[in-house]
């Protein structure tokens, strides 16, 4: 990451976004009740994982806590959730990543 010095916040996470370090995925999407979220860790340290519906709402949060160094996986149960779309965010202590998953039933 050459460009540390962007001075706009929103700048820096397009950046990021650009440059393809997503580490967020979340698949089978769309989702007929189970599915699973990986993601990578760069340094142990705190991670939330929520659920937002469109109106920006919690409606589930799938973790909250701290996970090593590496790759992990959770696998999530989507069955009560309404038909739709959802943001899965992922919180990391350097940035949080989004990304859409449509549930169908």
């Amino acid at each position: 990451s050459a460009r540390m010095a962007a001075t706009d916040i929103s700048e820096e996470l397009v950046f990021f976004e650009d440059e393809g370090e997503r580490s967020l995925s979340v698949s089978p999407n769309p989702v007929k009740g189970l599915t699973t979220v990986r993601f990578t860790q760069e340094v142990k340290g705190k991670v939330t994982l929520n659920v937002h519906n469109l109106l920006g709402q919690v409606v589930k949060t799938i973790a909250h806590e701290d996970f090593a160094e590496g790759n992990h996986e959770i696998s999530v149960d989507m069955t009560e959730q309404q038909s739709g779309l959802y943001v899965f965010e992922l919180q990391k202590i350097n940035r949080s990543e989004k990304i859409r998953v449509s549930v169908e039933k």
